[in-house]
């Protein structure tokens, strides 16, 4: 059994969290949300996918044979999931920023510091993080 130990993954002065947009999805792709609250009478269950919506913390995505989607976390970064996937929205949290019409790939330094951890429990990731000015 693997154990991440992120002592220091809250910054103090963060007052937002990260997010993830789902850019493009192929073939089967579902998302698991748990309840947050422990008196909800609803069970959790996956459902597809939306492209263009964005998933929280602490959700699961899956994809099945054939499938893949593409992720834009909001620091820039860009990630491929492969078919027969299953990642794990661990931790995103990031400085608020205030938001322009500028695209993640033109962005020549950071929007706001941020953490990201990301949980590969299944299949294959491929993460574009550019290397940009503080």
């Amino acid at each position: 059994m693997d154990f991440l130990f992120c002592r220091t993954l809250t910054f103090e002065d963060y007052d937002g969290r990260g997010g993830v947009i789902l850019a493009s999805a192929k073939g089967r792709v579902e998302v698991f949300v748990p309840t947050r609250d422990s008196y909800s009478e609803l069970k959790p269950a996956s459902r597809e996918v939306i492209v263009g919506e964005s998933i929280a913390f602490g959700a699961t995505i899956t994809t099945g044979s054939e499938s893949s989607d593409n992720l834009l976390l909001s620091n820039g970064t860009l990630t491929h999931l492969g078919e027969n996937a299953k990642l794990v929205l661990t931790a995103l949290y990031q400085k608020s920023f205030k938001g322009t019409n500028q695209k993640a790939g033109d962005f020549k330094k950071e929007v706001s510091p941020s953490r990201t951890v990301l949980n590969l429990e299944a299949g294959n990731l491929v993460v574009e993080a550019r290397k940009l000015s503080n």
